[in-house]
């Protein structure tokens, strides 16, 4: 999709993977697969689907790939995945090279961490904090990109600089332990906490039909946005947005199959907006087109 020279050490890449699906089956299975792309872009392709990170080297650079799965990230992604590639060049790490106990010397003097080194192309899992920060490193190049601006400016720089380093953080301290350790993820052991969050799936069962928000929940049920995220995830093993997708196709199949109501009429029923947007959501999460299981009938 883009990529965005943060500095003269810093690079991001974000590709929407929903762009690759019809590739999928050309793909082959190894670790790293690589993908030529056109400006010279390289879209690793992992050999694994949860929302994760992979390391490894690339244009003399330290890269962090982070595989953002619709399904299972925390945060809302409009049910889109995607892949964030994050360079670091060698030059980043020779400010600290005098850390002997923390580097090895490659090949290449790359000065990267050893613990970096030693878990290169091993899918590792992805902190809370660290989908938190993606998140937002999503939206801000999400939001250059709707702008068709390539020139970032000082402002962003900054943020995306921020992000990046804080990233690359994260990974140490997961390569570390091989386990993330999340600062908040205590807070479901509070009963009161727990009990906002079961409000709030009773909230979107009874209201799920309508174009309901995240702040739109928090503000009903009376918490935190953050902790309603985090929360929602760890009790239902869904995203707030997944589990609204669910509610509507399980509703739309049992009308499609029980009912006189046409396509458009089911998806509007459902809380889509038109026939197309219902049908392509149709299809995405069940395979098959509403259409199809009105001809079965």
């Amino acid at each position: 999709m883009g990529r965005f020279v943060v500095n003269d050490r810093i690079s991001i890449e974000l590709f929407n993977l929903d762009d690759f699906k019809h590739l999928d089956s050309k793909l082959d299975s190894a670790i790293p697969t690589m993908l030529n792309m056109e400006r010279n872009h390289v879209l690793y392709r992992p050999q694994f689907d949860s929302t994760s990170f992979v390391l490894g080297e690339r244009e003399q650079s330290l890269e962090i790939i982070f595989k953002l799965n619709s399904s299972n990230f925390l945060f809302d992604l409009l049910g889109k995945s995607y892949q964030v590639h994050i360079l670091y060049k060698f030059e980043f790490f020779q400010r600290f090279s005098n850390s002997v106990n923390d580097h090895i010397e490659s090949k290449n003097g790359s000065n990267i961490p050893k613990t970096l080194q030693e878990n290169y192309y091993k899918p590792l899992i992805l902190s809370c904090e660290s989908q938190s920060v993606l998140h937002q490193m999503v939206l801000c190049c999400e939001n250059q990109l709707e702008k068709g601006i390539w020139n970032l400016s000082f402002k962003d720089m900054v943020h995306l600089e921020s992000l990046s380093i804080r990233l690359l953080m994260d990974a140490m301290h997961v390569t570390e332990r091989l386990v993330p350790i999340c600062s908040d993820c205590s807070f479901l052991v509070n009963s009161d906490s727990s009990n906002k969050i079961m409000e709030a799936m009773n909230y979107i069962q009874g209201n799920f039909k309508q174009n309901i928000t995240i702040p739109q929940i928090a503000k009903a049920v009376g918490i935190n946005q953050c902790y309603l995220k985090k929360g929602f995830k760890e009790i239902y093993g869904k995203t707030i947005y997944s589990m609204v997708q669910s509610l509507r196709m399980e509703v739309a199949l049992s009308l499609l199959k029980t009912s006189e109501m046409n396509v458009l009429e089911i998806g509007l029923e459902v809380g889509y907006t038109n026939q197309a947007s219902f049908s392509t959501a149709f299809k995405q999460y069940y395979g098959y087109s509403p259409q199809q299981v009105k001809l079965e009938i």
